[in-house]
């Protein structure tokens, strides 16, 4: 149970790395005119291009820009839109519906008591880090891997009727 404690601090510490790591050494290392696809340069370079910059032409504010703003500002300067799950939220969203989006996943977190539901639920995580989207959003590359989760979540639940509605549906 001891390493299962830590390893939500070992994916936060991973992730906090990562995102540094694109922002801030990534875009210096790599000649960014040599390679491009689908507007993204060798490695991470196109996606820490994107969320750089969002972070240098806008504020983080508690009610967001707006999806549209964001994405088409992204997209008329670097042609893609940001492949940033966090980023693209914290933006477009704004503070508060990320705020509530890290409560919720982490009560979820919580709620989950297997072990395998976990490591899925925080391995989505990680890849929503290098994706596009937002929280709560029904795109396909979202939606289905929380469907997934929630329905091992529904398959973990005990349930357990109370005894005098047990025989309703029996004929005396």
């Amino acid at each position: 149970m001891g390493k299962q404690k830590y390893f939500p601090l070992l994916i936060l510490l991973f992730l906090s790395s990562s995102l540094y790591y694109m922002i801030v050494i990534e875009p210096y290392l790599v000649n960014l005119y040599l390679f491009n696809l689908f507007g993204k340069t060798e490695g991470s370079t196109g996606r820490a291009l994107q969320i750089l910059f969002v972070i240098q032409n806008f504020d983080i504010n508690l009610w967001g820009y707006g999806r549209s703003l964001i994405n088409d500002a992204v997209t008329d300067e670097l042609s893609y839109v940001i492949h940033n799950l966090y980023i693209n939220t914290l933006y477009a969203m704004g503070l508060l519906y990320f705020l509530f989006y890290l409560y919720f996943i982490s009560r979820f977190y919580i709620y989950l008591k297997n072990y395998e539901s976990r490591v899925f639920l925080l391995s989505f995580h990680v890849y929503f880090f290098f994706e596009t989207g937002v929280a709560f959003g029904f795109a396909l590359n979202y939606f289905l891997p929380m469907i997934i989760i929630a329905c091992s979540a529904l398959n973990q639940v005990d349930f357990k009727f109370d005894k005098k509605y047990e025989n309703h549906n029996c004929i005396p």
